[in-house]
């Protein structure tokens, strides 16, 4: 069996410049845990809930006054994904088997692989 025969096919992509708020909104309401950012149609990152969490919680620890917090808070979210994303994303291709793209995702421990063509296009 291939990856193309698995793979999603309708995937939700950001590009760099999207603001984390609307990346938390997209994670919030799709359930999701990854969003590839594109740019002019080629993957060039990944933007992961857990990251975006880990931006967000620190602001909450050692917040005293409620207008400090709001104002902390406030510039993440207006961050761009391109400051914060993973650059380095594993990729697959459509052609590939199953097992060899398990065996990759497993050799560089990710939990999931983004499936690409030759020219690192979704």
């Amino acid at each position: 069996m291939l990856v193309r025969d698995i793979m999603t096919k309708d995937i939700v992509t950001v590009s760099p410049d999207t603001h984390i708020i609307e990346v938390k909104k997209l994670f919030d309401d799709r359930k999701l845990k990854r969003i590839p950012v594109v740019d002019k149609g080629k993957l060039v990152g990944m933007v992961t809930r857990n990251r975006v969490e880990k931006l967000i919680t620190p602001e909450l620890i050692g917040m005293r006054n409620f207008w400090d917090y709001a104002y902390s808070l406030g510039a993440v979210m207006r961050t761009p994904v391109r400051e914060v994303m993973e650059k380095d994303v594993v990729t697959a291709r459509p052609n590939c088997t199953v097992e060899e793209a398990l065996a990759l995702a497993q050799s560089k421990k990710v939990g999931a692989l983004v499936v690409t063509d030759e020219n690192n296009k979704l």
